[in-house]
């Protein structure tokens, strides 16, 4: 890997920001195989994710492609909120969608339950 590497950069930016691996790979929501990937150079992470990474790391995409210092600290405070309120969101929007699929579980299990007791019931009765 080359010093002036997307590679090195990602490196580089994982450890000012002062985070693991596996935290990166959480709030980037990636498997840690593939961010293990992108920190060797053996691929480079997708533009969706180069700008969720960025963000993570508190820098722009501009400087994790290029290097270019002018990229570095561009992220201001005004896009860093707006980057954790687009957080705040996703992870909202998550809360909902998982709360809506433990209500179905319940409900198929609620159903499940009912029918092992209807079964029980009725073998019971024939029994008699």
């Amino acid at each position: 890997m080359s010093e002036n590497s997307l590679a090195n950069r990602i490196v580089q930016a994982r450890e000012l920001a002062n985070l693991s691996e596996e935290e990166v790979c959480r709030l980037v929501a990636v498997k840690p195989e593939t961010y293990h990937h992108w920190e060797s150079g053996a691929s480079e992470p997708r533009i969706n994710k180069l700008a969720t990474l960025a963000g993570v790391l508190a820098v722009t995409p501009g400087w994790l492609l290029s290097g270019d210092d002018d990229h570095l600290n561009s992220v201001d405070d005004n896009e860093q909120i707006a980057l954790f309120r687009l957080r705040i969101e996703q992870l909202s929007s998550l809360q909902t969608r998982v709360q809506v699929m433990l209500d179905e579980l319940s409900c198929d299990l609620d159903d499940f339950t009912d029918t092992d007791a209807d079964e029980g019931a009725d073998d019971s009765a024939e029994n008699q």
